[in-house]
């Protein structure tokens, strides 16, 4: 399968973007031709920790941290890792970089899990390497329990020591993965396409048993720009019980990646509000949604919490939101593919929950909701 590599933003400091592409071409020379697939996102945040790598390999997930030092290094779990000169390792904005990597481990794993990226019994243990560019050797003075968490290696033994971090109770497979992507909201502007050699998968298709909704009946535009589309056309012939017309159809972006002054940013969400995955996270990042709020109006946003149960619970907080619509024509609504993400509905079980807002003008829906709104 290979690798795939997702950069968030660049690193900081000259030595972190060096390590990073030296790390990314050992990943892509061991992992090419092979069955596996690695999937490593770097300079990544979650719960306030920025964490220099994650990756996500069949058997383990590994926080990495990356250090731009070389010689003896003393490592201990009270005061200051040094170097047999004196000089001090830092730890980020921690004492030492065992505190920094335990804070980020810890983060990490519980971030995975209250976003519902993975699940608690995959994450019973997330491992932490960390990896000096330079040739080390390791006074290594942790207890043996935190060795057997922490791991600290340098370039030349990087592969060596990856192969022999597994975690029994962490069995991804290569579609698990590949999927975490979408679950992780990476976008595509930051996938490395320098060491990417393996393709992400197509989205899974509908079971045999559902209808699927066929394309539009007519071309439309999504809508992007404040001012909706004043082109008159004819209604289309339609068999369907229910006829849309093109000034009916407002479809948001898939991608929005900016909001107007009215715009509010319709998202899925979970009931404790923990935005680490998806739209989600997205809505925490750049427009404003609170942590904590898992429902309803959020800073620039609208959540509608989706993961604690099947389509009949979900549909309430849609009923409502539909209602706040009504109230708020002032505002115009995106709506993203609300449950079609983590919460693994299909969109033909979303759709329908929508139908009374089809005739407010300002709320604006996937593409393919419309699909299943035609019927």
């Amino acid at each position: 399968m290979g690798l795939l590599v997702y950069k968030v933003a660049d690193y900081s400091f000259t030595a972190e973007r060096e390590q990073y592409r030296a790390i990314c071409e050992m990943l892509k020379k061991h992992y090419a031709g092979k069955p596996e697939v690695c999937l490593f996102v770097a300079n990544y945040n979650i719960y306030d920790s920025e964490i220099d790598g994650i990756l996500f390999k069949n058997d383990a997930v590994i926080s990495v941290e990356f250090k731009n030092y070389g010689g003896e290094v003393t490592a201990v779990e009270n005061g200051a890792w040094t170097l047999s000169d004196g000089t001090i390792i830092k730890g980020g904005s921690r004492k030492n970089p065992y505190q920094q990597a335990k804070v980020n481990h810890i983060n990490l794993k519980q971030g995975l899990i209250d976003g519902m990226i993975l699940s608690q019994s995959v994450l019973r243990n997330v491992p932490a390497l960390i990896v000096f560019n330079q040739p080390i050797r390791c006074n290594n003075l942790l207890s043996g329990r935190v060795k057997s968490w922490l791991h600290i290696t340098d370039n030349d033994h990087f592969l060596q020591k990856l192969s022999d971090i597994t975690k029994p109770r962490t069995d991804l497979s290569n579609e698990e993965i590949l999927h975490l992507v979408e679950k992780l909201n990476l976008l595509d502007e930051w996938k490395d396409l320098d060491y990417c050699d393996v393709q992400e998968p197509e989205e899974e298709p509908l079971p045999e048993d559902v209808q699927q909704g066929g394309a539009l009946p007519f071309d439309v535009e999504v809508e992007e720009s404040p001012a909706p589309v004043q082109e008159e056309v004819e209604a289309p012939a339609s068999d369907n019980a229910r006829q849309l017309d093109k000034n009916r159809i407002r479809v948001a972006s898939d991608r929005i990646e900016a909001l107007g002054d009215n715009e509010i940013f319709l998202f899925g969400s979970n009931i404790a509000g923990k935005h680490v995955g998806g739209a989600a996270r997205q809505a925490y990042q750049k427009f404003g949604a609170e942590w904590g709020v898992g429902t309803g109006p959020t800073g620039k946003c609208y959540a509608i919490p989706t993961m604690h149960g099947g389509i009949e619970v979900v549909a309430p907080y849609i009923d409502a939101f539909i209602q706040y619509a009504t109230e708020h024509l002032e505002l115009r609504f995106l709506v993203t593919k609300v449950g079609c993400g983590v919460a693994k509905f299909h969109p033909n079980q979303i759709a329908p929950l929508f139908a009374q807002a089809v005739d407010l003008p300002n709320v604006y829906l996937p593409a393919e909701f419309w699909l299943y709104l035609q019927k």
